[in-house]
């Protein structure tokens, strides 16, 4: 999902040295984007931001299903491009790009993030952050507010009969 990896769901899968020529590894901060698909416009609809990786592991590798975006440090804040690539115009430039059903890696290197100084991404990432705590801060209370509701309809279906 969006927020990560559901590592708790993961299957093992052992290969050899060898098999694992031409696979990138997952490194903590890595933004996977889905690459390939059945249909063209589910291209960059799944996103996440590695938030962690199992310390069972000495290497976690993913194949060419996904696309992975490392950032260069004091460059580029890994979370901005994700907030970027989760956004309509990162939807949009990730299509953009997609040629068939697939985003190459040769394509994806031709994609634009808008950039800004680090400190500006920064504040930027700040602000969505404190945005979107206060959006989960309303669902939480609107379901809240539901589950009152549901105990007011029972109230009231009780006391009419």
């Amino acid at each position: 999902d969006y927020s990560g990896i559901d590592w708790s769901i993961s299957k093992d899968g052992f290969v050899g040295n060898s098999s694992t020529n031409g696979l990138r590894e997952l490194k903590l901060h890595d933004v996977l984007i889905t690459a390939s698909a059945h249909s063209s416009e589910h291209i960059g609809k799944k996103i996440c931001f590695v938030t962690k990786l199992p310390k069972d592991y000495k290497k976690i590798y993913f194949c060419g299903e996904l696309l992975g975006i490392s950032a260069k440090r004091g460059f580029l804040n890994p979370k901005y491009s994700f907030y970027y690539f989760l956004s309509h115009f990162g939807y949009k430039e990730i299509q953009s790009h997609v040629k068939g059903v697939h985003l190459t890696s040769g394509q994806a290197r031709n994609m634009s993030i808008p950039f800004t100084p680090p400190a500006e991404q920064d504040r930027i990432i700040d602000i969505i952050e404190e945005l979107f705590s206060d959006l989960d801060n309303a669902i939480e209370n609107l379901n809240k507010t539901k589950d009152q509701i549901w105990v007011y309809k029972q109230v009231v279906l009780k006391n009419a009969f």
